[in-house]
């Protein structure tokens, strides 16, 4: 079973895909299931704001940062400028 990932803009490729996926300012990505536990989020350019389903904390990463998702659920990731990332 692999967590779904859905945004507002097309996406192709797997939720697990090494090509970056561009977001515009203001725009989310959406990654849900039981396994995303453990996915690994990586800021390859921009500024991005994660936040993670029954996390206390939220997450900021600029270009070549990287966060590893704690436990399965929701995970919304939003580009506080343009951006994008590999989530593996």
């Amino acid at each position: 079973m692999q967590a779904t990932l859905t945004s507002p803009l097309p996406f192709l490729g797997s939720p697990t895909a090494q090509a970056p996926v561009a977001l515009a300012r203001g725009r989310l990505l959406r990654i849900e299931g039981e396994c995303s536990e453990g996915v690994e989020i990586r800021c390859c350019a921009g500024v991005l704001w994660i936040t993670c389903e029954g996390e206390p904390g939220d997450v900021v990463l600029a270009a070549g940062e990287r966060f590893v998702v704690g436990r399965g659920g929701l995970v919304l990731i939003e580009a506080l400028e343009a951006a994008s990332l590999v989530c593996h």
